[in-house]
C-alpha cells in the first residue's frame, strides 16, 4: 500500500499511532493535549507523529524541488503563494505561514500539542532551512531564538505572533 509518506521516503511518519512507532517516541515534558502517544483519529492539521529525519525529507523537497515524484513545481508554487493576509508580517499560503524580510521571504509551521512543540522555516532563495522540534510545553521560545540565530530577527516575529498571541 503507498502512502502519501512514501514519495519523501518519511518511513517513520503517520497521522495515528502506530506500535512500529515506538522505537522513535519521545518522552513529552509538560500538559498533554492527547493523553498520550498521539490521537484516536487522523486529522491532517495537526495529528502529523514524525521523526526529525523523515520532516527534514519534506523540507528539503520544498527547499529544493528536485523528487518528480513528491510534489510538482506548480504546486508547490502555489502552495507558497500567499493566499490570505493576517498582518504585515504573516501570510497563508497553502498549509504554510509565508513571511518576507530584507532576505526574502520564508515558509514556515508550527506545532503545538502541549508538551511537543516544534517549528520549522525554510527559503528557497536561499536554499536555507531549519527544524526544531522539543519535547517541551516550553519549547515554542527556544525554536523562535533559533529562528532568530538562523534567519534573522525580523523572521523570528511570526513564531512570536504564536506565542503572545497564543495561537
Amino acid at each position: 500500500v503507498t502512502t502519501m509518506f512514501e514519495p519523501w521516503n518519511m518511513k517513520f511518519s503517520s497521522y495515528v499511532w502506530k506500535p512500529e512507532l515506538e522505537p522513535y517516541d519521545a518522552e513529552g515534558h509538560g500538559h498533554s493535549n492527547t493523553g498520550g502517544h498521539g490521537f484516536a483519529k487522523p486529522y491532517a492539521a495537526f495529528t502529523l507523529i514524525t521523526t526529525t529525519y523523515d520532516y527534514a525529507q519534506f523540507m528539503l523537497q520544498m527547499i529544493q524541488g528536485n523528487n518528480p515524484f513528491a510534489l510538482k513545481p506548480d504546486s508547490v508554487q502555489e502552495m507558497l503563494r500567499p493566499q490570505v493576509t493576517v498582518n504585515d508580517h504573516i501570510a497563508w499560503g497553502l498549509g504554510w505561514g509565508l513571511t518576507s524580510g530584507s532576505d526574502g521571504t520564508v515558509f514556515w509551521h508550527w506545532g503545538d500539542i502541549g508538551n511537543f512543540q516544534c517549528v520549522a522555516m525554510g527559503s528557497r532563495d536561499s536554499r536555507t532551512g531549519v527544524l526544531i522540534m522539543t519535547n517541551s510545553e516550553h519549547g515554542l521560545p527556544v525554536c523562535a531564538d533559533l529562528i532568530r540565530a538562523t534567519f534573522g530577527e525580523e523572521y523570528e516575529k511570526p513564531i512570536r505572533t504564536v506565542i503572545n498571541e497564543n495561537w
